[in-house]
């Protein structure tokens, strides 16, 4: 039962960071110059695209780095 919740918050996790990787790269449009070309809206969604992935990464990667500063780190008088 333990191990089930334990995949259901990892889903949860990978969710939330999903839907706000999905938003930065949404964010990405109003930076990108006014369409001239007809290729121009193929053009802004690969970028969005791109951007939501390398959002998704980073974000991943620094929630695993902060995990691990939190939960494993060395106790207070350990000098080893």
């Amino acid at each position: 039962m333990v191990r089930c919740l334990e995949y259901l918050l990892i889903a949860g996790c990978i969710a939330v960071l999903l839907v706000i990787s999905h938003w930065i790269g949404q964010l990405a449009y109003p930076s990108m110059p006014l369409e001239a070309t007809a290729e121009a809206q193929t053009v802004h969604s690969l970028f969005s695209f791109l951007l939501s992935i390398g959002a998704f990464i980073i974000l991943g990667l620094v929630g695993m780095i902060l995990y691990s500063v939190l939960l494993f780190h060395a106790p207070k008088n350990d000098y080893s």
